[in-house]
């Protein structure tokens, strides 16, 4: 074995080892976006605007398929836009016939 083609070895073993780093670094990024869009979807959720968590837990899903909350909170959004919840009005004693 040459110098020379020692070095060629070398490169691309550094070139696949840069190639692993990137790669891991960017599914981590999409962990990162979809716990993100997950906290802002429960957010939306909280405050009864249900399109935008249903796309945000969409979303978050898309990103990182392992993340069982986004397809939980997806489906119980789907479920509160479609079937809102029924909370009786509370009324007062003073307000009720003796």
């Amino acid at each position: 074995m040459t110098y020379a083609s020692s070095v060629r070895i070398a490169r691309r073993g550094f070139s696949l080892a840069m190639l692993a780093v990137v790669v891991a670094a960017g599914s981590g990024c999409n962990k990162l976006k979809a716990r993100d869009l997950l906290n802002k979807g429960v957010a939306n959720f909280k405050n009864g605007q249900y399109d935008a968590a249903v796309e945000d837990f969409k979303e978050a899903k898309d990103l990182d398929p392992s993340l069982l909350n986004a397809r939980l909170y997806l489906a119980t959004a789907y479920a509160s836009h479609t079937y809102p919840v029924h909370r009786p009005k509370r009324t007062s004693s003073a307000a009720m016939p003796p």
